[in-house]
């Protein structure tokens, strides 16, 4: 039904915008907010105030589009469209309601090609001034840090590790809480920092694994020896 509205809107926006003779009539009806039953088989232009409406933004006026594509429930329900300074909003009421329900934002990029979404000066091509719930998030990025695995790669030590902690208070390569206060972070170049920092601290477990298996080894042969030396010495006081 959507589809079929806008693409019937576009159409009437060209029929009244390059036709030689053809206009619609602004209605100054800026004092009422009708309800969805008022409208049947009309398409109506009205000058409203916005907060008689209820229109989003700060903008005192805004022109209303109604159309009501039928009579009754065969046509859908009733839509307009709220233009004003803020941006473009949409909603919709049934044939039969005194109401109609809520305002909702038509998200249009700006001159830069950038969409915000509870923001009207986006900065990238997606800007939310808010949280973000999705079930997934697929993130491309090159230079995935499997080169901490390479032969040639120089694991920092840890006593390296533990002076830049002392002298920054964060780990070498991860910005500090005041950068991301300031700056935030960028998802994809964060999750291949911590992943690095995985990667180097495995390195290390291995590590100290091997020195621990060694140290192992040397505390058995010293036990060994300790034996064998107890053994000699208990051999030598039952000699007469």
């Amino acid at each position: 039904m959507k589809k079929t509205f806008f693409s019937g809107l576009l159409f009437m926006c060209y029929l009244f915008g390059y036709g030689q003779s053809t206009y619609v009539v602004t209605n100054d009806t800026r004092a009422t907010n009708d309800a969805p039953a008022a409208f049947k088989s009309k398409f109506s232009v009205d000058f409203k105030e916005s907060t008689v409406i209820g229109a989003p933004g700060g903008t005192p006026y805004t022109t209303l589009l109604t159309v009501a594509p039928w009579s009754d429930y065969s046509g859908g329900k009733n839509h307009q469209l709220a233009f004003n300074d803020d941006g473009l909003f949409y909603r919709v009421g049934s044939h039969t309601s005194s109401t109609w329900e809520a305002w909702r934002r038509i998200v249009t990029p700006d001159a830069n090609g950038n969409v915000g979404i509870g923001t009207t000066t986006p900065t990238d091509k997606l800007s939310v001034n808010g949280r973000i719930r999705a079930k997934e998030i697929k993130i491309e990025s090159a230079n995935w840090p499997d080169f901490v695995f390479a032969k040639d790669y120089k694991l920092p030590s840890l006593q390296q590790t533990e002076q830049h902690i002392l002298a920054n208070g964060h780990l070498p390569g991860i910005p500090s809480a005041a950068e991301v206060a300031k700056d935030g972070i960028e998802l994809g170049d964060m999750n291949k920092k911590l992943l690095q920092k995985i990667e180097e601290l495995t390195l290390y477990l291995i590590e100290i694994k091997k020195e621990n298996e060694k140290q192992g080894e040397q505390i058995k042969s010293l036990s060994d020896s300790n034996k064998q030396l107890f053994t000699e010495l208990k051999e030598i006081k039952t000699k007469p």
